[in-house]
């Protein structure tokens, strides 16, 4: 059989969690449209009471060994009147990902302030990860973690997108009666 990591998400659904979704930390991500990209976007508040928010993707997606394009909008907000832009080192978030289902984690990116783009509007980021690091039969997992250094903020991550680019696949054992 073939597998395929193929993850679209853009929080519209409601303000829970989508299935495969999740923040293990307190205080958590939320769903909210306040503020959000457009609809709804999951929200993970950077402050002194939050210093290592995380969301996570777990939901064994079996990798086939391809590249694997992860693309999603985000934003990070002040948390005072009017949500202004962060400007300066208000920490990082590392972009990672699992290959044995959450057990341990590749860091294959940080948004700290030398790599941030600052705007009250999301922006896009996307990166390809390898193939190579990411071997056919693997359980794909993503997260985002934070590491907070300084003031109160909020993160905001919407129109989630990882996809394997794997090439159209011939059929085998087709049963005409079957098609």
């Amino acid at each position: 059989g073939y597998g395929q990591v193929l993850i679209s998400e853009d929080f519209d659904a409601g303000t829970s969690f989508p299935s495969g979704w999740m923040s293990p930390t307190l205080p958590a991500f939320t769903i909210t449209s306040s503020q959000a990209c457009s609809g709804n976007s999951a929200r993970g508040p950077l402050s002194p009471n939050s210093i290592a928010p995380e969301l996570a993707y777990m939901n064994e997606e079996g990798a086939t060994g391809e590249d694997i394009i992860v693309s999603f909008d985000y934003k990070i907000l002040q948390n005072t009147t009017g949500n202004p832009a962060t400007t300066g080192d208000v920490g990082s978030f590392e972009l990672q990902y699992s290959i044995d289902d959450g057990h341990s984690w590749t860091t294959y990116f940080t948004i700290d302030q030398t790599t941030h783009t600052s705007s009250s509007n999301c922006v896009t980021l996307t990166h390809t990860i390898a193939g190579t690091d990411v071997p056919a039969g693997s359980e794909f997992a993503w997260k985002i973690k934070g590491s907070h250094n300084q003031g109160s903020h909020y993160i905001y991550v919407d129109n989630f997108s990882a996809s394997e680019q794997v090439s159209c696949l011939q059929p085998v054992d087709l049963v005409i009666e079957d098609v």
